[in-house]
């Protein structure tokens, strides 16, 4: 077994709930580990640049060599000691951008759902009422059948349609072999079906968990921030 780079997930794997507070004991935990695994490590998640250089301070991980997949496949991001670089994932097209862009600004002005702030392509919209109503307000937007749009517990992602973490995934690596990659929903399914090496914390979906044992990846008794250690220890201590 050679693994020779790791994608982490962030909502639901190194973190919980939004607004929870950080499992501060176990991140330590992951952050001493990985400094003793040698390999290249980076981040494969919905969330924005900002919130991804954060994390990145938390673990001292440093996507130097290969790049982070930002929100859901649309950024690819690369660090230095002193700066960021963000790019737009070279398969989306101007018209997709001037489309999600139309898209944000009719959002904006819906007093029924909330943007969060930060995202550059895709568009992550949190529930003032319910997610019921929340999803009559997606389903209204003209033409939204051309996009990709992402339901889980407590929000909506939207993207252009095509782009995913997995296709991400191929365009940074070409060749998925050597991978692991830990995630928890639905978002994460085209990064685990495509990748060497799956695996998922406790707390992941039945259906990601079904799909994780099905290649025969690895499904952590742990949830969270504990599972992903888990998981790390699972490949790299044994």
């Amino acid at each position: 077994m050679q693994i020779n780079h790791i994608l982490f997930d962030i909502d639901g794997c190194l973190t919980t709930k939004k607004y929870e507070s950080l499992d501060l004991k176990s991140l330590t935990y992951i952050k001493e580990l990985l400094y003793e695994i040698h390999c290249s490590k980076s981040f494969c998640t919905g969330r924005s640049q900002p919130y991804v250089e954060l994390m990145g301070q938390i673990l001292n991980i440093k996507a130097t060599t290969v790049p982070n997949i930002l929100e859901h496949g649309c950024i690819l991001n690369t660090t230095t000691d002193s700066s960021d670089f963000c790019v737009i994932n070279p398969k989306i097209t101007q018209k997709s951008i001037w489309e999600m862009r139309r898209i944000r600004d009719t959002l904006s002005r819906n007093s029924k759902c909330v943007l969060e702030p930060g995202k550059e392509i895709s568009l992550s919209l949190n529930p003032v009422t319910t997610m019921e109503d929340l999803e009559k307000v997606v389903n209204n937007i003209p033409n939204i059948h051309n996009f990709s749009v992402k339901i889980s517990a407590d929000s909506i992602d939207i993207s252009p349609e095509g782009i995913s973490k997995g296709g991400a995934i191929l365009e940074v690596f070409k060749n998925p072999n050597g991978i692991l990659a830990i995630g928890d929903s639905e978002g994460d399914r085209t990064m685990l079906e495509i990748v060497e090496f799956p695996a998922c914390p406790a707390n992941a979906s039945q259906r990601i968990k079904k799909l994780v044992l099905s290649r025969k990846g690895y499904v952590s008794n742990k949830n969270n921030a504990e599972g992903v250690l888990d998981i790390l220890k699972h490949f790299f201590t044994q």
